[in-house]
């Protein structure tokens, strides 16, 4: 049980992480 929980919290850090510089990327497109 540990391990799955370990990798559901590691999943929803780098989704989190994917949104954030998804974005990110998305604005500085709208920049250019």
């Amino acid at each position: 049980m540990e391990k799955i929980t370990r990798v559901v919290v590691w999943f929803m850090l780098l989704a989190t992480l994917g949104v954030i510089v998804f974005q990110f990327a998305m604005t500085v497109m709208n920049y250019k």
